[in-house]
């Protein structure tokens, strides 16, 4: 048998690990742990106005099944009716609603889950023609981002903002919060593609220049894994 032994290479993943075992409840008291069920579907589907996805939360549906029987037009339960697609809705779900594909497929183990390669890009193109308004939405965000950092025009989608202001790019959420990207230029995203870039701690833990990248159409299907509003290391300076 292998001996376990921690890993203290990274202290940030060590404080992480042990900041919960920091926190006692009071005698006589218990922590109650809760997190926000599927949160990103339900913030995706409102912003983007996918309608019958906020009908399946209003009525606390399962949107694993739901997106199954959206994808392959059959009815989908969870424990009947074409009950092996539910993995499938899942696993979409899961890599695919801010613009994900094959990449973000595999990233997410649907080879490990019993997924063929050659279902990948059926299942891309399946979640994307479920859910055209958050295609749409995507694609909507990559506009106005653009037209914010190289025409310095504000531009609304959807509630959400976009502007340029004091060398920061800003996105105001529909709650007013801003989110601020900074010193935002037009580059080369990995794709060759026009992309924003802006500056921040990117994947090296090092202050560099991080594309905010798009999908380049002239790329095979299996590799268009690269979407509106992911960040990538960019080759710039």
């Amino acid at each position: 048998m292998g001996t376990w032994r921690p890993d203290y290479s990274s202290v940030p993943n060590v404080l992480s690990e042990l900041i919960r075992t920091a926190f006692v409840a009071k005698e006589g008291n218990k922590f109650a742990v809760a997190d926000f069920s599927a949160i990103e579907a339900r913030v995706l589907s409102w912003l983007a106005g996918e309608t019958w996805r906020t009908e399946v939360f209003v009525n606390n549906g399962d949107i694993y099944c739901a997106s199954a029987s959206a994808m392959f037009d059959v009815p989908v339960e969870k424990h009947g009716q074409n009950a092996h697609l539910r993995q499938k809705g899942k696993i979409a779900e899961l890599a695919l609603g801010y613009g994900g594909s094959v990449g973000a497929l595999k990233s997410m183990g649907s080879i490990e889950m019993g997924l063929a390669e050659e279902e990948l890009q059926p299942l891309v193109d399946s979640w994307r023609a479920a859910n055209p308004n958050i295609v749409k939405f995507w694609w909507d965000v990559d506009r106005a981002v653009k037209t914010a950092v190289k025409q310095k025009k504000q531009t609304d989608v959807n509630g959400i903002r976009f502007f340029c202001q004091s060398g920061m790019l800003f996105i105001q959420l529909p709650s007013g919060r801003r989110l601020a990207y900074v010193k935002p230029r037009m580059g080369l995203n990995r794709f060759d593609s026009e992309s924003v870039t802006y500056e921040g701690v990117g994947g090296t833990k090092k202050w560099e220049r991080i594309c905010i990248f798009r999908k380049n159409r002239a790329l095979a299907p299996h590799e268009r894994s690269a979407v509106p509003l992911g960040t990538d290391h960019c080759p710039v300076g």
